[in-house]
């Protein structure tokens, strides 16, 4: 009596084991099902042990000879076999059609990776292909522009040039008195006088505006210009004052623009009349500049 119990407790239990078994095998796969179908690649490699675990138990149910080899019943054995044998089948089935559902889906999704990479892949070769086009076209445009924009340019400094050659014919067949007249009337000296007069002269005058007024000096007295700055007996200063000393210029006025004292302005004479004409007296300066001719350019 107290046999049969067991043989049946223990029927009981391999039977609730078998089902329990087998609902879990089956939300395994249809969760793997789910997760393949949604891409989930992580989710999908983590239930692969659990899977293998569940199908391990599952074959130890379905196959019970491996029970049998321990003290059990025989009889337990042969009817436990009997019961499962059809639904083991059945099962058995399910997990192979269960196996062959589970690939094609991974098939299919990963097929629909690689066409959505390919699609990818080329929309952006195709849109790369098409900015190096117009980069390509706009590229030759600038180029053809540039080179419009050169040759105009050229022809442009080409004319300038022509002209300021007619020009300085013009002006260099003038008299020295016209030369002169022209100089003195020339806008940068117009600046120089009009900053002369004020109180803060130094702060009016740049030195961009004394290169202007030594630049004027060469281009309109070259005879002038080119006797003081004769061997680079002077400097750039020095040269600017010898042209302020020979538009008549006072000394206070030159004061003014250098913002120097006057006895520096004295100096600064007595320096630039020891250069050019070897002699140290800074009153004999502005008479010995206003010998030099504007168009002879020797120094009396």
């Amino acid at each position: 009596m107290m046999m049969e119990k067991i043989n049946l407790f223990l029927l009981e239990f391999c039977v609730i084991a078998y089902v329990a078994i087998t609902v879990a095998l089956l939300e395994i796969v249809f969760k793997m099902v789910k997760d393949i179908v949604l891409g989930n690649r992580d989710e999908v490699l983590s239930k692969l042990l659990p899977l293998c675990i569940t199908l391990l138990l599952y074959a130890l149910i379905i196959y019970p000879g491996v029970f049998s080899e321990q003290n059990m019943v025989t009889y337990i054995c042969d009817l436990y076999k009997t019961a499962v044998e059809q639904v083991g089948i059945f099962v058995f089935t399910l997990c192979v059609w269960a196996a062959i559902v589970v690939f094609v889906l991974w098939y299919r999704s990963e097929m629909k990776k690689r066409l959505k990479y390919a699609r990818f892949v080329s929309h952006k070769y195709i849109e790369a292909v098409r900015k190096a086009d117009d980069a390509e076209r706009e590229l030759a445009s600038m180029q053809d522009g540039y080179s419009s924009f050169v040759k105009q340019k050229e022809e442009e400094v080409k004319e300038l040039k022509e002209r300021a050659s007619r020009y300085r014919e013009e002006f260099e067949a003038l008299t020295a008195n016209a030369q002169e007249d022209a100089f003195r009337s020339d806008s940068v000296v117009g600046h120089f006088t009009r900053a002369s007069q004020k109180l803060n002269a130094h702060t009016l005058v740049s030195s961009s505006d004394w290169e202007a007024l030594n630049m004027s000096a060469s281009r309109l007295i070259p005879g002038f210009y080119n006797s003081i700055s004769r061997d680079g007996r002077l400097t750039e200063r020095e040269k600017s004052v010898a042209i302020l000393l020979w538009l008549n210029f006072r000394e206070s006025q030159i004061s003014a623009l250098l913002n120097i004292t006057p006895q520096s302005t004295t100096n600064l004479k007595s320096r630039i009349n020891e250069r050019l004409f070897s002699d140290s007296r800074a009153s004999t300066l502005k008479g010995r500049l206003k010998s030099i001719g504007v168009d002879e350019g020797q120094p009396s």
